[in-house]
């Protein structure tokens, strides 16, 4: 399977790993939501919102070699336009086989049901794809929309950090989400739609209570 060229198909939107052909388009969403989403992200200068710096961000052939971030562009499947962002990094194995989560959405996506089912074609991705056992992810407390997302989709609240991140230039805490195989295979079961992996003409369907073992 080349994971460049693989496309994770929901009802709603498709998951695809970003490259430099994706940066233009991921430089109009960085400068789109801007504003939105400065509250939860560390201080940007200029230099962020730079084509080069774009180019740079999209570009992740050795991390995904290496399997130690895959970063996916969320696209809308009727336009196929970069609606946001779902991240897997601190990619561990051995006997952890865990890794985070981070995302973004458009301002113009929210409450649209696109993260949900961003989160859902990541997990299957990870645990069926990846064969990891555990993702975390962690949450300012305020951050209400972000952790219904997060429950909605199975994760469990673990812990919490004070003065965790720097978050637009204070320290901010964060409470600690997390999932693992078995409790995503039973949450899964009730899923509404399959999970579609297209790589080039060939597709795949697959219903994630199949977990591997």
């Amino acid at each position: 399977m080349n994971v460049f060229n693989l496309r994770i198909k929901g009802r709603l939107i498709f998951l695809q790993l970003l490259t430099p052909a994706h940066a233009e388009s991921f430089l109009t969403y960085l400068l789109a939501n801007q504003q939105f989403h400065a509250p939860y992200v560390p201080l940007r200068d200029e230099s962020y919102f730079t084509l080069e710096n774009a180019i740079n961000q999209t570009t992740q052939w050795t991390e995904v070699e290496q399997d130690q971030r895959y970063s996916f562009g969320i696209f809308e499947q009727a336009s196929e336009r970069l609606v946001g962002k779902i991240t897997l990094s601190q990619v561990f194995r051995g006997p952890f086989q865990n890794a985070f989560i981070g995302y973004d959405l458009d301002h113009s996506c929210q409450s649209q049901g696109y993260m949900t089912e961003a989160l859902h074609l990541l997990m299957s991705f990870s645990f069926n794809r990846l064969l990891l056992h555990r993702l975390q992810a962690n949450i300012m407390p305020h951050n209400r929309a972000s952790q219904r997302v997060l429950e909605k989709a199975g994760f469990v609240k673990e812990g919490f950090g004070a003065n965790y991140l720097k978050i637009h230039g204070k320290w901010e805490d964060h409470l600690f989400y997390a999932l693992t195989k078995e409790r995503f295979g039973e949450h899964s079961k009730n899923a509404p739609y399959p999970v579609i992996y297209e790589e080039g003409a060939e597709a795949i369907t697959i219903k994630d209570e199949r977990q591997s073992d």
